[in-house]
């Protein structure tokens, strides 16, 4: 394919530059002469090292001792010093002297210098050493620049006296040879070329230069080129290559006329196809050589400007207004993006460029963009017109709901057909929420709305849903109440339930009900329901591949993987959303993803992970990153670092800032949010006064909001004030209040818990046997490591007793029941569904999916009915299961389970450890737990998801507590002892690798070698094969395994 390429004029010039189109085969031509030619080479690619001299070095193995020089010293703005380069340099002639004289140094990918950079000034030094004497050839895809012939004749290279000596096309032959490399198809360099530009002037220049053949370097005149190219190469061009060369006119400085040449009728047609494609655009945007388009992008404007005062149609003139608003948008330019659409057609025509552009900013999130693209709109009609206030009040509604509501009224009042913005601003205006903005009050009753949804209906489903995502942000951020946000996700998931092209068209409106929907179940605590949002943003991603999408979905899954304490997980989402953040540059995204991140680190203590995503949040552009909900929570974050670091005073200082800015923007929730943390602090400084007041308000604020969850988590504020002024029976009050809201709405984790203050209160809680059920079940999730206090006389007046462990049996009044025929095993599904569940209620509906999956609605509750009287009947009391509102649970005063035992057994037994207790002691406790623990839960029961996941859990639990144990009986000589528990819990659990592992490990340190080779040998085929290594190289030092 391709020419063959005559070397011989190389054989007396020092130095050869090989140069081509990317692609074009010059690296394959280079390596197929030095085959021929028999000569060893040392190959250096600076391809993708970006000028960075310390890559370099790592590539040529050179740097023996790394420590001299920082990759940071790299950067933009730093240099490196001369003696420095002369060491490096030194290193690299060593090395190539020690290959011998014939070797052949080639640098490929030489474009990749510049004039100025630190790989320039060390070649210099090279080719300036007088023993010097590899021959050298230069691969570029670039003809031979001036700094670089420069170069090349003031070196040793050339063995010419004069220094200050300029190469010109006569001396050049002497020491210098250029090549080219060429394809006998004229297209194929389009097929490998990315951008119409680059690959127009490469080729062009290629052709003029040297015809096909090997030449010397000709100074290049580029309007010559073009006109070459023009006469001999356009006529064979097929049309899309012919759109290629117009585009690139478009960009040239050198080819104004050729423009008016080209555009002739027939082309005519071809510039407005190109126009209205955009293919030029779409095709160049994602590569790396799409930045010579903005390089260029001045001369393309005015040569846009001539076009659309030609005789194009006024169809087309639009085109090229907004194809130049779309290049400035694509730059990150927006408001110059507008200012040109304004410049260039009439304001009118402006209205559907401002919403293009607006449309894309709210998908990508960037709302402080998008509310300075619409207040710097100069002409004042446009900027009060409907569209423009709209989506001024998306942009604000997170941040600041007044002002969204205000927004709102105006788009409302400019609007010639109301009825979508009446109910837009009905529904982000709530009289009862915004009482002290009166004059803004809606015509239409916002309860009614929801009871009438005719005028919902008569909206598009675009409107409906975006109408639906305005509201649900504005109750969201600004009135969490739960009432209406129940109301709001049920009119959104009926709205997403419509045609699948709306969600695929309106994939920004659909993100954001989705994740708004998703952190009203998270604050919330309702874990599955929030995973169902995952669900369907996944749904999402399926459809589209908008980088924004993925952005919020690592958000969302950190969010709620940190929220269900597996902080690990969360941090691996964290930081792809990061990663992927910054290289898209969704500054909000990545601000909020590091202030996740913050918050993960500080909910485990790491106090230097948290300062470190500190100080990134501070390198951070504030115009990207602080919007007034963003600034709200940096305080706040910042405040609690300060707080663990004891520095309380400080800490109360920002909680106190917080505060204020959040209620004069008039964000309720984050005005109770910070309450919560200043409340905290001030009680810790025994400022207890200030915290009472604020306490009071704040618990008068969550009521106003409905907020049962800040109502809750005030309360526990409440019980700690009463603690530290010693009021037992205020504190107990108050400690009955916020344990009765959590169980009823099933808050079983909180943003703002702080664990010390949570053992305490479940401590009281538990020895004053309030809400036990739900007390036991916050122990199970969180790992309180307390002890959780059992009366031993409550204990024996149980009716029912159930066993899962090892054996399923069902005890009333210390009589076995004995199972007979007509027991049927939905009865026992049931029981045990409900036994195994996380939540102490269960919705009715969960258990009709599980144990009906086949059965519809009415079926289903019927069959539920039934089972749930025969239970009931089964246990002897009615009493034994509760069910309120649709809900079911098991009645813990009623009933004893041994897995609520077990599990207290399990924290007293890590409590022991952890406090250094007597031998005796912890002995006794490791009795207790394997005397509850004869085996798995419910062994027998598999075809229920949940009870595996219950089975796990626990045995998880079981493991990593018999490894503190190991690990305390070892470090007290009790390997024996240890053996023995190890042996057992693993014949509960033969397929356990940690057992294995653990039980291998005290057999070897007891002596028993070839009994540990046996019992590997029997268990090897359950093992992978990193597995069966590991134990392997564990073996390996004190026995040989065969086999």
């Amino acid at each position: 394919m391709f020419k063959s390429i005559d070397f011989s004029q190389f054989e007396n010039s020092p130095i050869l530059w090989v140069q081509a189109l990317p692609g074009a085969g010059k690296t394959h031509a280079v390596k197929q002469y030095l085959a021929t030619r028999k000569h060893p080479s040392l190959w250096l690619s600076l391809k993708e090292i970006d000028n960075k001299l310390s890559n370099f070095l790592h590539q040529l193995n050179l740097l023996t001792d790394s420590q001299f020089i920082d990759s940071t010293t790299l950067q933009s703005g730093h240099t490196i010093d001369q003696p420095t380069l002369k060491r490096l340099a030194k290193h690299t002639l060593d090395f190539l002297e020690q290959q011998g004289p014939d070797l052949f140094l080639v640098v490929d990918d030489f474009e990749k210098l510049n004039a100025d950079g630190e790989l320039t000034s060390l070649f210099n030094i090279i080719f300036n050493t007088p023993n010097f004497s590899s021959k050298t050839i230069l691969i570029s895809s670039l003809p031979l620049p001036s700094y670089m012939a420069t170069l090349i004749a003031n070196s040793q290279l050339t063995r010419y006296p004069p220094k200050n000596f300029l190469l010109d096309k006569s001396q050049s032959s002497k020491y210098l040879t250029t090549i080219s490399v060429h394809s006998d198809k004229h297209e194929w360099f389009w097929q490998q070329t990315h951008g119409w530009i680059t690959g127009i002037k490469l080729l062009s220049e290629s052709m003029l230069t040297h015809d096909f053949n090997c030449q010397n370097t000709k100074l290049i005149d580029y309007s010559t080129c073009h006109s070459y190219f023009k006469q001999k190469i356009f006529p064979l061009l097929s049309a899309n290559l012919r759109q290629g060369f117009i585009a690139s006119c478009l960009f040239d400085e050198f080819n104004k006329q050729e423009l008016t040449y080209l555009c002739t009728t027939s082309v005519q047609q071809q510039i407005e196809q190109l126009l209205s494609s955009d293919c030029f655009l779409n095709e160049t945007r994602v590569d790396s050589n799409g930045v010579i388009w903005y390089r260029y992008f001045d001369i393309f404007k005015q040569s846009l400007q001539q076009m659309y005062n030609t005789q194009l149609s006024e169809q087309k003139r639009f085109e090229i207004t907004r194809i130049t608003a779309k290049l400035y948008y694509e730059r990150g330019d927006h408001v110059r993006a507008l200012q040109c659409s304004i410049q260039f057609g009439e304001w009118e025509k402006s209205q559907l460029l401002v919403n293009s552009l607006a449309h894309n900013l709210a998908i990508e999130g960037k709302y402080l963009e998008l509310k300075s693209l619409l207040q710097s709109i100069p002409i004042r009609d446009l900027k009060d017109s409907t569209s423009c206030q709209y989506w001024l009040g998306v942009c604000t509604l997170p941040f600041n709901p007044v002002e969204a509501a205000i927004a709102f009224k105006r788009a409302m009042t400019n609007s010639n057909n109301t009825i979508d913005h009446k109910i837009t601003y009905q529904l982000a205006m709530h009289e009862e929420n915004l009482s002290c903005y009166s004059e803004y009050r809606p015509e239409i009753d916002y309860e009614n709305l929801f009871h009438d949804n005719k005028k919902l209906q008569t909206l598009s489903s675009f409107n409906k849903l975006l109408l639906l995502t305005n509201a649900h942000c504005y109750v969201l951020y600004a009135c969490p109440e739960i009432n209406k946000l129940e109301k709001l996700n049920s009119l959104i998931q009926s709205a997403l339930e419509g045609p699948k092209n709306i969600i695929r068209q309106n994939v920004g409106c659909s993100n954001v009900n989705i994740t708004s929907t998703f952190t009203d179940f998270l604050w919330r605590g309702r874990y599955k329901q929030a995973n169902d949002q995952l669900t369907q943003l996944g749904t999402l991603l399926n459809h589209h591949s908008n980088p924004y999408l993925r952005v919020v979905w690592c958000l969302i899954n950190a969010e709620l993987l940190l929220r269900t304490n597996k902080q690990g997980l969360a941090l691996d989402y964290i930081n792809k959303g990061i990663a992927l953040a910054g290289h898209h540059k969704f500054g909000l995204s990545e601000a909020q993803l590091t202030r996740i991140g913050m918050e993960c680190c500080l909910s485990t203590n790491q106090l230097t992970d948290a300062n470190n995503f500190k100080k990134t949040l501070e390198k951070m552009k504030p115009l990207q990153t602080q919007s007034m909900l963003g600034s709200i929570f940096n305080m706040l974050l910042d405040g609690e670092l300060k707080y663990k670091n004891s520095e309380f005073i400080l800490a109360q200082k920002l909680f106190l800032t917080a505060h204020q800015y959040a209620e004069q923007n008039g964000v309720l929730y984050y005005t109770t949010v910070a309450s919560i943390y200043l409340i905290d602090s001030l009680i810790n400084l025994n400022k207890l006064d200030q915290a009472e007041k604020l306490l009071t308000r704040g618990i008068k604020l969550a009521n106003t909001m409905q907020s049962f969850s800040l109502m809750h988590r005030l309360h526990i504020s409440r019980t700690l004030l009463h603690l530290a002024r010693a009021e037992a029976a205020n504190a107990k009050d108050s400690l009955k209040i916020t344990l009765a809201i959590g169980a009823k709405y099933q808050y079983y984790t909180h943003l703002f818990w702080k664990p010390k203050e949570m053992e305490t209160l479940l401590t009281l809680a538990s020895s004053l046997g309030i809400e036990k059920n739900y007390v036991t079940t916050l122990v199970e999730q969180h790992s309180f490591t307390f002890d959780i206090i059992v009366d031993d006389s409550i204990e024996q007046e149980y009716k029912v007793k159930i066993q899962t462990l090892g054996l399923c049996k069902i005890m009333l009044e210390n009589k076995t029941i004995k199972v007979g025929r007509k027991i049927k095993k939905k009865q026992y599904e049931l029981l045990y569904f409900l036994i195994a569940s996380s939540t102490e209620w269960v919705d009715q509906c969960l258990i009709q999916d599980a144990l009906w999956p086949d059965s519809e609605g009415d079926a289903a509750a019927q069959a539920l009915y039934t089972t749930l009287h025969r239970l009931r009947k089964l246990l002897g009391t009615k009493d034994a299961i509760d069910r309120i509102d649709g809900k079911l649970r098991i009645n813990r005063l009623v009933v004893n389970i041994d897995i609520g035992k077990l599990i207290t057994n399990l924290h007293s037994l890590v409590k022991l450890i952890e406090s250094n207790a007597p031998l005796s002691d912890i002995k006794i406790a490791v009795n207790n737990c394997f005397i509850l623990y004869q085996g798995e839960f419910l062994p027998a029961e598999d075809n229920i998801a949940l009870i595996r996941a219950k089975r796990e859990l626990l045995q998880t639990r079981f493991i990593q507590t018999l490894e503190k144990t190991v690990k305390y009986l070892k470090s007290s000589s009790q390997r024996e002892y240890a053996l023995t528990l190890v042996t057992h819990a693993f014949e509960i659990h033969p397929t356990s690798f940690k057992l294995l592992d653990m039980r291998i490990d005290l057999m070897v340190v007891r002596g028993f070698k070839a009994e540990a080779v046996k019992l590997f040998k029997q268990n090897q085929t359950l093992l992978s094969a990193k597995q069966i290594s590991r134990i392997s190289r564990k073996l390996q030092n004190s026995v040989s395994i065969i086999d």
